[in-house]
């Protein structure tokens, strides 16, 4: 008997606890019918985003976003504002222009992965990916506006600048394609990306200035397309040989020795080629030192885009932009123009009609190094 009183007791009080959370959930209703005929609507969640801008001091904050408070702030973000305000829906809860770009710069300092990044503001990995899409291809959108080939005047700058480094004479531009990782494409094309150190990878052709900005770049190539082959099927190749291009460039030994641009002896045979190696090996491993500044500013770059294809060419055109604005606002006042006084040493005499690429160095290296 007395285990079914137990029992019945115990039914007696869920029936009790039923009807009382049954009462609640019917106020709680009642409730929101009031605040939806007064015209309020509740607020059913809060979404507490980290404000980076006041939760991390400047040393903290340049550490972590590669940029200081004031140049994301008050110079990047008015530049993509608009284009982020445009992605950005008025539905639910939108994120802030200010948090995507962080978010976008977050990812490119460190390659964190995409869930770590959202769960220091409260966003789904899926939020993060949309916000790290949106700012690259804002970002690259600017690319044309940061990416711009020399003018006349900054052609004869960079000439005097080449050549207080190793002496070589009339060179304005340095030239090379660097290997960017980036995750397996997929379906049958997969294997062209894939470059000749085994992974898969964009071939990236660039042009370097004596300030260490990049003038001009081609992020259309697979990994496994040759350096040579991307110039060739380049715009650039046409500007050179137009002669849009004023002035000599330098190249590694996989290019070709053009009138437009030079290349090292593969076997020297006198002291004077001898020389002009070695002066071109100097001059040229400028555009080495400022590949790898790139890529250790954007970790990204390093360690490898795991985002989908035309969003990793994005973001390489976009980090291109940031290394651009760093170099900009960071680099001395020496190249100012009006105050530089140019060496007309510094200048190489231009090539004769009809001579070839070939010709046209050796003549070089007998006028110069001899």
């Amino acid at each position: 008997m007395d285990d079914v009183d137990v029992n019945v007791l115990q039914i007696e009080n869920m029936e009790y606890l039923f009807d009382m959370e049954v009462d609640g959930d019917q106020e709680e209703l009642d409730g929101d019918d009031d605040d939806i005929r007064n015209g309020r609507v509740p607020k059913r969640y809060l979404r507490d985003f980290q404000n980076p801008f006041e939760h991390w001091n400047e040393n903290q904050f340049t550490s972590r976003y590669r940029f200081s408070k004031g140049v994301v702030m008050y110079y990047i973000l008015p530049l993509v504002r608009h284009e982020l305000d445009l992605a950005n829906s008025r539905r639910g809860l939108p994120v802030s222009p200010e948090i995507q770009l962080t978010l976008g710069l977050r990812y490119y300092a460190t390659n964190m992965f995409q869930k770590a990044n959202g769960d220091i503001h409260g966003l789904s990995q899926s939020t993060v990916c949309l916000c790290v899409r949106r700012v690259s291809l804002a970002l690259a959108g600017l690319f044309t506006q940061f990416v711009q080939l020399p003018t006349d005047e900054e052609q004869m700058l960079n000439t005097q600048l080449f050549y207080t480094i190793a002496g070589m004479k009339g060179i304005y531009a340095l030239i090379d394609g660097v290997l960017i990782k980036i995750a397996s494409p997929g379906s049958a094309i997969a294997e062209l990306f894939r470059c000749r150190k085994g992974y898969f990878a964009l071939n990236v052709l660039a042009i370097v200035d004596a300030k260490g900005s990049f003038r001009y770049m081609d992020v259309r190539h697979p990994g496994s397309v040759h350096d040579m082959t991307a110039l060739d099927r380049s715009a650039l190749k046409m500007l050179f040989e137009r002669g849009f291009l004023k002035g000599i460039s330098l190249g590694d030994p996989g290019y070709a020795c053009k009138r437009y641009l030079f290349t090292p002896f593969v076997q020297a045979s006198n002291e004077a080629e001898q020389a002009f190696n070695d002066s071109l090996i100097a001059t040229r491993s400028f555009i080495e030192r400022i590949f790898g500044r790139w890529k250790k500013k954007f970790p990204c770059l390093r360690l490898g885009l795991s985002t989908k294809l035309d969003t990793s060419i994005a973001t390489i055109c976009a980090t291109a932009v940031l290394w651009n604005i760093h170099v900009n606002l960071n680099y001395s006042s020496r190249l100012d123009l009006e105050n530089l006084d140019i060496q007309p040493e510094a200048f190489a005499e231009p090539p004769r009609a009809g001579l070839s690429g070939l010709e046209y160095r050796r003549e070089y290296v007998m006028r110069y190094f001899t």
